[in-house]
Formats: structure tokens, sequence, C-alpha cells
């Protein structure tokens, strides 16, 4: 996959359109400056865009490998379009995580990006442990790394907040005690 190439197409759209983004995934973690390999882009958007993104990819070649109300995933035969997957905000925290979310550089062309805070990405990785016990291994990696990155800069009350919503408060209490004391 050529990220760059989906990623500018994609934002161009975004822009057009006025939708509300945000990465996550591995190329979110990224720009926060957690290095993990993917093969794939992931974002966030509202609900309300899922017909218009839907109808963007099935017009650039992608197939719909699966669409529902909380997330949408799409493959193109074109190795250069690769894999795109979409999570969609249907409620009041999807929403709030896409307002906080910040603006980095991915390049010198794509200088404005928005990604979530390591904090909403945390709380996404506690959800996928929720609802995928097989993902443990590498989300509790993700978060474990934010942790070290991010540290004492956490907002550790929207982390704890999280954790409670998803009934991980142990372990994320062993992240804080591990990483940051």
């Amino acid at each position: 996959m050529h990220f760059e190439t989906v990623l500018k197409h994609l934002l161009e759209l975004f822009k057009e359109k006025e939708v509300e983004y945000a990465l996550i995934g591995g190329v979110g973690l990224g720009l926060l400056g957690i290095q993990r390999a993917t093969v794939d882009l992931d974002f966030m958007i509202l609900i309300k865009d899922i017909g218009l993104v839907d109808k963007y990819m099935l017009s650039h070649g992608y197939s719909c490998l699966v669409k529902n109300d909380e997330f949408g995933s799409y493959l193109s035969k074109n190795p250069i379009l690769g894999r795109v997957d979409f999570m969609f905000a249907n409620t009041g925290m999807g929403q709030k995580m896409l307002k906080r979310s910040l603006l980095k550089t991915y390049s010198d062309e794509l200088s404005q990006v928005a990604v979530l805070q390591p904090e909403d990405i945390i709380g996404l990785k506690l959800l996928a442990l929720t609802n995928n016990k097989k993902r443990f291994g590498k989300d509790a990696l993700d978060i474990k790394e934010i942790f070290r990155v991010y540290g004492k800069k956490l907002d550790l009350e929207l982390v704890l907040e999280y954790a409670k919503i998803y009934s991980k408060e142990k372990e994320i209490q062993e992240f804080i005690r591990d990483e940051i004391n």
C-alpha cells in the first residue's frame, strides 16, 4: 500500500465534503511517535458520513469487506490502494474523541493530518481488547508503548475512565505502575 497516495485522496474528499475524521491504528500511532508495522489505514469518522465514504470507496475500485453501524472495511485489488478501515463514531464518546483530535505532520505534502490523542487511542485499544481477546498481545503492546512514550503527560483521569468503561482497571493500573512510576 502506498500510504501517502491513499491518504492524499481521502483527505481531499474529507476536506471537500467536510468529513470530520482522525487517523487511528498503526499510522495514527506513528504520527504520535510510536512506531509499529502496519499494512492498512484506519480512520474514525462520524456515523453520518458512512454513505459518503462507502460511495467514494466503491467508486475508486475498493470492495467492501464488511460494513455495519460500527465499522467498515474496504480492500482494493490494486496493491497501491490496499486496505482502508473506518470506525464509525456513533456515540457521544466517539464524537468527543474526534473533537479532541490533534493535527500532525505526515509529510511535506500532507502537513495537517488529524490523529486521535494518545488517551483516546488507549480507549479504542481497550475496546478492541474487550471485543476480541485474541488481540491482547498487539493491543497491550501498543498501550504499553503509549505509556512509555507519553508517561506523565497522559491524562490519566481520562485513561482510567476508559478502563472503567471496559472493565480493564487492573490492566491499566499495571501499565501505570510499570511505565510511569
